[in-house]
C-alpha cells in the first residue's frame, strides 16, 4: 500500500480536506480531474470541496463524473480503482 497523494483544491492543506489520488496517478491538479470519475458523499464537506474546487478553476461540475458513494463503499472503490479520485475530509483522508 502506498499512501494517497493530494490534488491542490482550493488553497485547503494536504491534511485537512481535499481530494486524493493514489499514488503515482498522473492527476496533480483541478484541471486534470475533467473526464475523470471522482467519489464523494452526496451533501457532504468532500461534495463542497470538489465543487468549490470545479468552480475556483472555472470548470463546469459536468466535466467530472461524480460517484456518491458512503466513505466506507468510497474507500473501497478508491483502494480497487474503481474510481480515479475521492473527495473526503478527516479521519477518512489520512
Amino acid at each position: 500500500y502506498r499512501a494517497p497523494q493530494a490534488v491542490q483544491t482550493a488553497g485547503s492543506p494536504k491534511d485537512a480536506l481535499g481530494v486524493i489520488v493514489r499514488q503515482g496517478s498522473p492527476i496533480r491538479s483541478v484541471a486534470d480531474l475533467i473526464g475523470k470519475t471522482v467519489t464523494t458523499t452526496r451533501g457532504s464537506i468532500g461534495h463542497h470541496i470538489l465543487l468549490q474546487a470545479l468552480e475556483r478553476a472555472r470548470i463546469p461540475a459536468g466535466e467530472v463524473k461524480m460517484v456518491f458513494l458512503s466513505p466506507a463503499d468510497a474507500k473501497a472503490a478508491f483502494d480497487n480503482g474503481a474510481v480515479d479520485a475521492w473527495a473526503i475530509w478527516p479521519p477518512y483522508i489520512a
